[in-house]
């Protein structure tokens, strides 16, 4: 299947003989993260550049396009295929609606390892799904001893008030 999906989305995003000025998808993408209220972080590209739309297609570049463009990011790190995800998905909905935490960019991170971004897992060393993780800057939160800060939620025990505990201990805007 990907044999010939892959390269029907180059001649489509003007990577193969055909060049266009600008991806469809990449703009359609660019545009979704501009202004969704929560962010899912996909494998799309996030560059409109002819020049990388060929190599920024997965879910860990874009991730990185969303932590570089916003001062404060909470990112739910979740799976389609996991209970204990979709039951913690209204809740930090929700949180994502209210006003004290406008300043947060929110968005939702797919772990599921066929799609190429299994990188996740490893890079901020998650220990399974949902987690969420809060950012400034770029960075990861940490606690005054460096570890960093999360809300482990694989257990399935976490709910609205365990994120609003979570965000009140550890984030700070100016």
């Amino acid at each position: 299947m990907r044999k010939i999906l892959l390269p029907l989305l180059y001649l489509l995003c003007g990577v193969g003989m055909l060049v266009l000025p600008r991806c469809a998808m990449a703009g359609w993408y660019l545009d979704s993260i501009k202004t969704a209220s929560v962010i899912e972080i996909r494998g799309e590209s996030a560059d409109t550049t002819v020049a990388k739309a060929a190599g920024d297609r997965y879910v860990e570049d874009n991730l990185d396009y969303v932590l570089a463009n916003n001062e404060w990011v909470a990112i739910n790190f979740c799976a389609y295929w996991c209970g204990d995800c979709n039951n913690f998905t209204p809740a930090f909905q929700k949180a994502s609606t209210q006003p004290e935490y406008a300043k947060i960019r929110w968005a939702h991170a797919d772990l599921d390892g066929v799609r190429g971004n299994e990188n996740l897992r490893k890079r901020f060393n998650l220990p399974g799904t949902p987690t969420v993780i809060l950012f400034h800057e770029g960075q990861i939160v940490r606690a005054p001893d460096g570890t960093p800060m999360i809300l482990d939620g694989h257990e399935g025990d976490k709910t609205y008030d365990d994120l609003v505990a979570y965000l009140t201990s550890y984030y700070k805007p100016h």
